[in-house]
């Protein structure tokens, strides 16, 4: 659930441990996000790339979201990045 949106989500590349890739499929848009890892130090670092396939009005919306989504990003990878290391 994203905002009261429902989304499937499915993991369409799995290379342990260095890529991640999943498909996100919804009504107002689908996305695919890659993940790679790789180390950094004593940590991991997280480099992501994302497609944005927006549907319906979302289409008319989401350029005026998008400046909310990438401030945002950063954030949710940090939490991302903090739940793959277990902290």
């Amino acid at each position: 659930m994203n905002r009261g949106q429902e989304y499937t989500g499915t993991i369409s590349a799995y290379e342990r441990p260095t890529r991640l890739v999943f498909e996100v499929t919804g009504k107002p848009m689908d996305i695919t996000g890659s993940f790679t890892f790789g180390a950094d130090g004593d940590g991991t670092a997280l480099d992501a790339e994302f497609d944005f396939r927006p549907k319906g009005a979302m289409k008319l919306l989401f350029p005026l979201m998008t400046p909310m989504v990438r401030r945002d990003l950063p954030r949710q990878l940090a939490s991302f990045g903090a739940f793959c290391e277990g902290s």
